[in-house]
């Protein structure tokens, strides 16, 4: 026979030993002992409840207050951290305990599990334990350092996040309020203020002076413990939206970007479900929670996978148990969101598939394997582009099929086929075009995230190259000179400052576009599509292009060594170069010639040479 309380626990009650002493328990926590017949367990509030119990009150304190009435006092609660090991931490009540909700779409609104069972540091926001009060209805005002930020700057920067670059992360919900998100994790809300900051009209200065700030709270929070999944969404959004940077070797995306997929595998992101078995403690069963943790992996994966390829090196896939077509995934993502995830996924294993089976492959036998890989890959993105939920969708359809067309520069120029080099011109002005009908609709330069701008640069170096090949008399090349010239300008809105490298990149494209030396080899000759290192992948042509400009206007000499005749190339060249013999050849053997060891540093430098620079102390290095 339990007494009332050690039934309401659920606790096993050693009333009948102690009686007519209370029970143990009770003594303990120093409550009445009661047993009754009628008695009836209670089922407590679920957290949806107890939220919205507490929105309502502090709607009533935001009304209460605005009508000059007496302001309605919530009282501060404290959640003490749970312990199921201790019967008496059970006994606690609190049923006005502003728990984090499970119920929001969005990877902004907040996901914890409920205060009465432990809360592992492994999977939620340590503010789930701390004393919370009631926030104001105004937003207050926020220092991060010695730099003050006004409520007014925080209230105009989170507005311009929501209205214009949350529309890029294909979630569903609201934005917790300033004050809110601020409380739950200082990282996430100076994350938001700075991507909102970069086109602030009312205070330019505010990305400048605020972004190394916020680099450096990154980097802290890189090994902090807690709170795990604000940190992944913060890391999201500075993938997205990095911190304005000189030049690639400041760039911190790449880093971020693998920070993200690993540590959404070490809280149990990938697998379907709660994360039981990657918690040290009981977690929160509640579906909401799956649902909030499902869509953050999606994005994590769709998010890290576009940062890496477009930064030329492997990406990273992760198996997990949702499934493209599993009917949970389907029940909390939308067909956008879905569709995004399958090609990104699609074009990453695709990218590994070729490196491993075909890319290293000897000269005389690389278009025998490449060849199929591409040709089937391409027209399953063909396939997919037919069924793009969304224009946006069809965007990152077509630039995954321009990276994986690009590997075919790494052939001989008499293993490429004219059609394929056609059909590349041809998709990469369209994709351009249907990017400035995006940016013309969303404003996509000067709110749109990183790797939209990076997967124009494959479009924008097709339109360069196949331009200056013997194939050129077959293009539109007007066509394609528009939408070069479109990108360029694209750029310029893009740049946070006037010395980031976006616009830095502006004006490479511009020199690039008007150099008479570009491809051209110490012999005379101009092979605009001989792509000098494999390093890069499907970006590969990208960086070349950089070494091109860097050679001409960096001052710098042919890292590639070009004095290395390609036994292999076939007399039957491309025309735009008449008059040469194949004996004058002085091209690089892809195969024979070591690629240099060339350190990030080292790569990169030329983009900060002779530059000028802000004159303000943003603590931005330049190497």
């Amino acid at each position: 026979m339990a007494c009332t309380e050690c039934r309401q626990q659920k606790i096993r009650c050693d009333r009948l030993d102690t009686f007519p002493d209370p029970c143990s328990r009770c003594r303990r926590v120093g409550v009445q002992c009661v047993y009754s017949k009628e008695f009836r367990r209670q089922r407590r509030p679920t957290k949806t409840e107890l939220q919205s119990q507490l929105d309502s009150l502090r709607k009533q304190l935001c009304l209460s207050s605005s009508n000059g009435s007496q302001s309605v006092q919530v009282q501060e609660v404290v959640v003490p951290p749970a312990d199921i090991s201790s019967p008496s931490t059970a006994a606690i009540q609190t049923p006005l305990v502003p728990t984090q909700r499970q119920d929001s779409t969005n990877i902004f609104s907040r996901a914890s599990p409920s205060a009465s069972v432990p809360v592992s540091i492994d999977h939620e926001p340590a503010s789930s334990l701390q004393q919370i009060s009631s926030p104001d209805c105004q937003t207050s005002p926020q220092s991060l350092d010695d730099l003050q930020i006004t409520a007014r700057d925080i209230d105009h920067c989170f507005a311009l996040f929501k209205d214009h670059c949350m529309i890029y992360l294909p979630m569903d919900g609201s934005l917790m309020v300033p004050n809110e998100c601020h409380q739950q994790s200082p990282l996430l809300f100076w994350t938001i203020v700075a991507v909102g900051s970069r086109k602030y009209a009312d205070n330019p200065t505010l990305i400048i002076l605020l972004g190394p700030k916020v680099s450096k709270l990154a980097k802290l929070a890189l090994f902090a413990q807690e709170p795990v999944l604000l940190t992944i969404q913060a890391f999201l959004l500075l993938c997205s939206w990095p911190m304005p940077f000189e030049a690639l070797s400041n760039d911190i995306t790449p880093v971020l970007a693998g920070a993200v997929l690993q540590l959404a595998t070490t809280i149990g992101l990938h697998v379907s479900g709660v994360g039981q078995e990657f918690a040290r403690t009981r977690v929160n069963q509640d579906p909401t929670y799956r649902i909030a943790r499902g869509k953050l992996w999606t994005l994590c994966v769709i998010v890290s996978q576009r940062i890496i390829t477009v930064n030329g090196t492997p990406p990273l896939v992760i198996p997990d148990t949702y499934g493209d077509d599993s009917e949970e995934l389907s029940s909390f993502v939308t067909s956008s969101f879905r569709f995004q995830k399958k090609v990104s996924e699609f074009l990453s294993m695709t990218i590994l598939y070729i490196q491993n089976h075909a890319l290293y492959k000897p000269a005389d036998e690389l278009a025998l394997a490449l060849d199929p890989i591409i040709r089937s890959a391409v027209d399953r993105l063909v396939q997919l582009e037919a069924d793009s939920p969304e224009r946006i969708d069809r965007f990152y359809v077509l630039s995954a099929q321009l990276h994986l067309l690009s590997y075919h520069l790494f052939k001989h120029r008499s293993a490429i086929e004219d059609a394929t080099l056609l059909a590349m011109y041809e998709l990469a002005y369209r994709t351009i075009e249907l990017a400035m009908e995006l940016d013309a609709e969303l404003s996509m330069a000067e709110y749109g995230p990183i790797y939209l701008t990076k997967f124009l640069h494959s479009a924008v170096i097709t339109i360069l190259r196949l331009g200056r090949a013997g194939i050129a008399q077959q293009l539109d090349l007007e066509r394609g000179q528009r939408a070069y010239f479109a990108v360029i300008n694209y750029h310029k809105r893009h740049a946070v400052r006037p010395d980031d490298a976006f616009a830095r990149f502006s004006i490479i494209l511009t020199n690039l576009w008007t150099s008479r030396k570009v491809f051209q080899y110490s012999n005379g000759l101009v092979d605009s599509l001989r792509v000098r290192s494999k390093a890069r992948l499907g970006m590969s042509m990208v960086y070349d292009c950089f070494w091109w400009w860097r050679q001409e206007f960096g001052g710098q000499s042919n890292v590639y060594g070009d004095n290395h005749v390609d036994e292999n190339t076939n007399p039957a060249l491309d025309h735009f170069a008449p008059g040469l013999d194949n004996d004058q050849l002085d091209l690089v053997d892809l195969d024979l010639t070591p690629i240099p060891d060339l350190q990030w540093p080292v790569f990169d430098k030329f983009f900060t040479e002779n530059w000028p620079s802000l004159d303000l102390d943003i603590g931005i290095s330049k190497q």
